[in-house]
């Protein structure tokens, strides 16, 4: 399983790249 701190960098990192490709 994935540790919670990597799981959060992971998916804040994400969101970003999710709101940076939306725009």
């Amino acid at each position: 399983m994935i540790c919670e701190i990597c799981f959060k960098v992971i998916s804040t990192n994400g969101i970003k790249q999710l709101i940076k490709h939306i725009r």
